[in-house]
């Protein structure tokens, strides 16, 4: 027997920059939910700060804001369906491992309504 494929999944970004300013804007209609989403980023001086709203046809809605410096980021959250509201917060820091080019250590946490979460990684780039 043969497995039929959905082959009608469609998802279209287009990218514009406004003077310094990245927007990305989404659409997706991807396993019969159909949604689209946007997102701001930008730079200042050596801040980084970013934005972006997703929604879908059943209403689920998704905001987020974030800011990196110096290794640091930090994000917030927000989810939204037609009963329940939940906020997150996650921020980690990456730092290099100076005896070791290309490896770095990084440190997270995050928590929500009914969760913390604490972590670390260390990720090698080739």
């Amino acid at each position: 027997t043969l497995d039929t494929v959905d082959t009608t999944d469609q998802q279209i970004a287009a990218t514009f920059g406004f003077g310094g300013v990245t927007v990305v804007a989404e659409y997706e209609d991807v396993a019969d939910v159909t949604g689209y989403a946007i997102s701001a980023a930008t730079t200042v001086s050596d801040v980084a700060l970013r934005a972006s709203f997703a929604k879908d046809e059943t209403d689920l809605r998704s905001a987020v804001v974030g800011i990196s410096y110096a290794g640091f980021e930090l994000n917030v959250q927000n989810d939204d369906d037609t009963t329940n509201t939940e906020t997150t917060w996650y921020g980690h820091y990456t730092m290099p491992m100076s005896d070791l080019q290309g490896v770095s250590l990084t440190l997270g946490a995050g928590a929500g309504a009914d969760s913390e979460v604490y972590g670390a990684r260390i990720d090698y780039k080739f």
